[in-house]
């Protein structure tokens, strides 16, 4: 409408401004959300295949979703939930589960699943 004779080169020039625009905070968006989904899939893993009891809580405590603050009210929960709902549960969201498990024996670290 600003512009109604407009070509594809004027078009080319506002969609590489919004694209550049765009990148400058959906990259880091993008980075987080990956970085985090790895984690909680590596933690998943290493408590599932090593049969690890203890407790979990959602870190940072602060929170704007309501799933997210749903989670920190809950306070400490068993691991086998916390690896059963890992986050991010929503884009930006910068919750982890800070993990606290039972104790074995040092004799028995060498026993430990490590991944593949």
């Amino acid at each position: 409408a600003e512009t109604p004779t407009a070509n594809r080169y004027t078009y080319a020039k506002r969609l590489g401004e919004w694209e550049q625009n765009r990148a400058a905070w959906k990259n880091n968006q993008i980075q987080q959300y990956t970085e985090t989904s790895a984690r909680s899939k590596a933690q998943r893993d290493f408590y599932q295949n090593n049969n690890a009891f203890g407790y979990a809580e959602l870190v940072p405590k602060k929170a704007v979703c309501p799933v997210c603050q749903g989670w920190i009210e809950r306070g400490q929960v068993p691991v086998n939930v916390a690896i059963s709902h890992p986050p991010p549960y929503h884009p930006n969201c910068p919750h982890t589960w800070n993990m606290t498990y039972d104790k074995i024996d040092p004799t028995q670290c060498q026993y430990l699943w490590m991944g593949a």
